[in-house]
């Protein structure tokens, strides 16, 4: 193969990485355990900031799709995390995982399980969150817009539009609050797409076009 050849196929597969790299969407995510949260008077997240203790464990996700009914109902905390996302990544326990990560959810109105998630991602002008329990979802710069469905206790679909608050379909910063505090079964899922910005796409498509017009130039 040609030295200019190999260039241009070095650039392609190169083009091809940068692309798939933004197909994944690092969530940063945090559990607690508290005592007697109720997640409608907010008791524990004052002004959206977390918890003032440690949390259980910290982790990233690659989706917020979340179902304790695919384990029969109930869910040990490591199931949950990892379920339709394979397992997370970066999953530290700071207490014993013997004695947590692998028992089931607490999930009752005296200890309470209280997830958090953080990330970005495209949403498009109508999505929905499938949930159980207490859900809020901040969407936008600062967090002002706020999708607050805390009062429900068995899983259902939450239909949600962008233009409620003004949004277009676009990349958003975003925060989930989920409160586990009525039994199982536990369901967190969340319809945003994470796809390729649009700069990814325009390397990619110019990858394209400059092997094109390699294999039009050795044709000569």
């Amino acid at each position: 193969m040609k030295k200019g050849l190999k260039v241009i196929v070095a650039v392609f597969f190169l083009v091809l990485m940068l692309g798939g790299s933004s197909l994944a969407a690092n969530i940063d995510g945090w559990v607690w355990q508290t005592t007697a949260y109720g997640f409608g008077d907010q008791s524990i997240l004052q002004n959206n900031n977390m918890p003032q203790t440690t949390a259980l464990a910290t982790f990233l996700v690659d989706a917020i799709n979340f179902d304790s009914r695919n384990f029969g109902g109930s869910a040990t905390y490591d199931q949950f995390l990892s379920n339709g996302t394979g397992n997370p990544n970066n999953l530290v326990w700071n207490s014993d995982p013997t004695k947590i990560a692998n028992t089931p959810i607490v999930t009752n109105s005296i200890d309470t399980s209280l997830f958090m998630f953080y990330g970005y991602g495209y949403f498009s002008q109508n999505f929905s969150i499938t949930h159980d329990d207490g859900v809020i979802l901040y969407i936008g710069d600062g967090y002002s817009n706020a999708y607050d469905f805390s009062y429900h206790n068995s899983p259902q679909v939450a239909n949600v539009s962008l233009s409620t608050y003004g949004l277009t379909p676009g990349y958003y910063r975003y925060q989930v609050d989920y409160a586990a505090w009525n039994g199982f079964p536990e369901v967190l899922k969340l319809t945003n797409t994470n796809v390729p910005e649009p700069a990814t796409m325009l390397l990619l498509g110019l990858g394209l076009v400059g092997l094109a017009g390699a294999r039009r130039k050795f044709k000569k």
